[in-house]
C-alpha cells in the first residue's frame, strides 16, 4: 500500500526535538501514512 498522506517535519536537530519526536512516535504504523525529515525526501 502507498502512502496517502506525507508528513515532512523539519528542524535542524529534529533528533533532539521533543516535539518531533512525540510527533513521530504518534503517528509512526499508521495505514497509509508517511512521516519522513524533510532533508531526506529532498534525496530520494
Amino acid at each position: 500500500m502507498t502512502a496517502s498522506v506525507l508528513i515532512l517535519f523539519a528542524h535542524q536537530a529534529y533528533q533532539k526535538s521533543r516535539v518531533h519526536r512525540h510527533l513521530v512516535r504518534a503517528v509512526r504504523g499508521l495505514p497509509g501514512l508517511l512521516c519522513t525529515p524533510f532533508r531526506e525526501a529532498l534525496r530520494a
